[in-house]
């Protein structure tokens, strides 16, 4: 009688140890299916003395000290102007801890502007945004926060892709 609950002492520990490494994102277990929309809202002002409408340009977008992406769009050989895009840490808000039902919000904030111009061409703005999402099933805290960080990077590059 003794040896049965050890044994189940051992395996409720092992399960509890589990889950808990499971909900912080050490133990990567998961099993679900998501819905996140995005909504953005956009300023941008252009500084252009040629007065030519499309420009070559290099954008690097930060998060941190981390690049998530550096890509160039070229036009007529014309010297690229460099962007710098700074994506601020995300605020989240709603239940994105509870483990089978995730309803929450993630808001960010990126500011891009020019670092550096040859020919006085400037850019710089503001891309303001928010990613809802709704998680069934097993997934972790850390997980949830990568999906909608994913997705609201997707947002902001597929802007920064045609500032043209």
């Amino acid at each position: 009688m003794k040896k049965k609950k050890l044994a189940l002492l051992i395996i409720f520990c092992l399960l509890l140890s589990f889950f808990a490494l499971r909900a912080v994102g050490i133990v990567d277990v998961n099993l679900y299916k998501s819905m996140l929309s995005c909504s953005h809202s956009i300023t941008k002002s252009t500084v252009n003395p040629s007065q030519e409408k499309q420009f070559s340009y290099q954008v690097i977008l930060k998060h941190g000290d981390k690049i998530l992406e550096n890509y160039s769009r070229s036009y007529n050989n014309h010297p690229p102007i460099k962007i710098e895009a700074i994506l601020d840490d995300p605020i989240y808000s709603g239940n994105y801890s509870l483990p089978l039902v995730k309803n929450f919000k993630m808001t960010y904030l990126c500011t891009f502007t020019t670092t550096e111009s040859s020919d006085g061409h400037e850019v710089e703005g503001k891309i303001k945004g928010k990613v809802e999402g709704e998680i069934q099933g097993f997934c972790s805290c850390k997980k949830a926060k990568e999906l909608a960080f994913e997705e609201a990077k997707k947002e902001i590059t597929s802007y920064l892709h045609k500032l043209n």
